[in-house]
């Protein structure tokens, strides 16, 4: 019983260290992007019914506050449990206008990662997940954070890598696919 008891306290440093990691990258190219080309997420604002017309100014302040929430996310503990509150509440409120919107039967550029990701059920299920990570991991912080050492963060990046690098792998497997028979119908 005690070699479970120590792999998952080993685990809970590692697993919460991953999660701000992989949060403080999907909110830092989110908000990257919006400061870059707001004129996505502007757009996007006004058809989820957020805005009335499309403003530039909403856009970049809108991904400021996504940068600041990644970068907080890496921060040192204070800023760490705002970080993680602040991924949190940005997640809940997108689902939020999401859900509505999917509701109603929109389909549109949703205004993340550069415009490129469109509105889709996925999209409040991702948001679900991240407020999940964000909230469990501001938990975590509230009650007592896990001590990072090395050994952590080395067990982070990898667990980093296969949360973001399966799906994107499996992702381009998929677009492949479909070119592929695309071409074969050509």
């Amino acid at each position: 019983m005690s070699v479970i008891t120590t792999s998952w306290e080993s685990l809970g440093a590692p697993a919460v260290l991953a999660v701000r990691i992989v949060l403080a990258l999907l909110f830092g190219v989110a908000g990257v992007g919006k400061v870059v080309r707001p004129g996505s997420a502007a757009r996007a604002a006004v058809q989820f019914r957020v805005m009335r017309k499309e403003s530039t100014v909403f856009a970049v302040g809108l991904g400021a506050v996504e940068v600041l929430t990644a970068v907080a996310l890496l921060g040192p503990p204070p800023l760490t449990v705002a970080g993680c509150a602040m991924a949190g509440a940005l997640s809940l409120c997108f689902i939020a206008i999401s859900v509505p919107a999917l509701a109603r039967g929109d389909r549109f550029a949703c205004g993340c990662l550069f415009g490129q990701a469109h509105l889709s059920w996925v999209t409040p299920v991702r948001a679900a997940a991240m407020a999940a990570g964000a909230l469990a991991a501001l938990a975590v912080y509230l009650t007592g954070a896990p001590a990072v050492h090395a050994g952590a963060v080395a067990d982070a990046l990898g667990l980093t890598v296969l949360v973001i690098g399966l799906p994107a792998a499996f992702g381009t497997y998929l677009t492949v696919q479909s070119a592929h028979k695309e071409r074969r119908r050509a």
